[in-house]
């Protein structure tokens, strides 16, 4: 409550959380653009960025727009964009610009990529990581997560709610 979250990625979660919270949001498609008015969007276009060779992507929000406009305290950053289909990976260029973010939140790690830029995030910042179906929460060991346990309760319960279809996109072979 009351914290700056900086997500790469908008969507009705941005609204949701911009009750809460002070929100800014990244964002490269112009159609999510202002959407919610309690949301600070920063619109930074795609731009070729040198591909980490694991990953191969080769675009990334315009990082410069981004620097431009961060809010000066950030307190959550939730990586929840570009799409999959342009890939996530440009942030760990930039992970100097966050040293001073105790808590991330990386969605969608059932994608090995996704996964694997947690873990980047985390060992990168000496964070711990707790993983729950289908995102990651890391933090600073000085910083406690309260609520683990509902946290993982009400994750499991989405995951509950979601098709065999969804869930063997990731996992073929259940």
């Amino acid at each position: 409550k009351d914290s700056v979250i900086l997500e790469f990625g908008s969507g009705i979660g941005s609204k949701t959380l911009s009750e809460i919270c002070t929100v800014y949001s990244v964002e490269h498609d112009n159609r999510f653009l202002n959407q919610h008015e309690s949301v600070y969007y920063i619109h930074a276009p795609l731009i070729d960025i040198e591909p980490i060779p694991e990953f191969g992507e080769t675009k990334w929000y315009d990082s410069k727009v981004i620097e431009q406009n961060l809010p000066a305290k950030i307190d959550i950053i939730i990586v929840d964009g570009p799409p999959e289909q342009i890939g996530r990976s440009g942030v760990l260029h930039h992970l100097d610009l966050f040293t001073e973010v105790s808590v991330w939140i990386i969605d969608d790690i059932l994608r090995l990529k996704d996964q694997k830029i947690a873990n980047y995030v985390a060992l990168k910042g000496g964070y711990v990581q707790y993983k729950f179906w289908n995102f990651s929460i890391i933090a600073s060991p000085k910083h406690e997560i309260t609520h683990l346990e509902k946290i993982s309760e009400v994750s499991y319960n989405q995951y509950l709610e979601k098709s065999n279809l969804y869930v063997s996109r990731y996992y073929p072979s259940i």
